[in-house]
């Protein structure tokens, strides 16, 4: 793990093998991770964080069509913080639609961990400088 800024990284999926599994490799890794069930939960801690990174890696597919508009809600109320989306298929918002909600990547079904780690080296590289 990089020197990091706070963060809290925020786990919301629906699959029990995926949440267990994610967490553990994230904590291993040596962040703090948050498995939760549903939006609800993750807006009640978002509402008790304060980090200065928080970031939500979250399988849009629990949401059944309403993804776009619970990333853009959390978005509006949280302006710091950022999403990690796990897809199936393509993704569901533009690019620069995408931006705007502070999506900063996708995790493509099936996940390897690798890309997962990558990517968490670099939203922290970028948020460090």
């Amino acid at each position: 793990m990089l020197d990091t800024p706070d963060i809290n990284i925020y786990l919301v999926d629906n699959e029990p093998l995926v949440t267990k599994t994610f967490q553990e490799f994230i904590k291993n890794l040596g962040y703090r991770v948050v498995s939760l069930n549903s939006v609800h939960d993750l807006l009640y801690n978002l509402e008790k964080s304060h980090t200065s990174i928080r970031l939500v890696i979250m399988d849009i597919g629990i949401f059944r069509g309403q993804d776009v508009a619970i990333i853009r809600e959390v978005r509006r109320r949280y302006a710091d913080i950022y999403f990690l989306i796990i897809i199936s298929g393509p993704p569901i918002l533009s690019t620069e639609e995408a931006i705007s909600y502070g999506v900063y990547g996708y995790l493509h079904k099936p996940i390897y961990l690798a890309e997962l780690e990558l990517l968490l080296l670099r939203i922290i590289k970028k948020y460090k400088n």
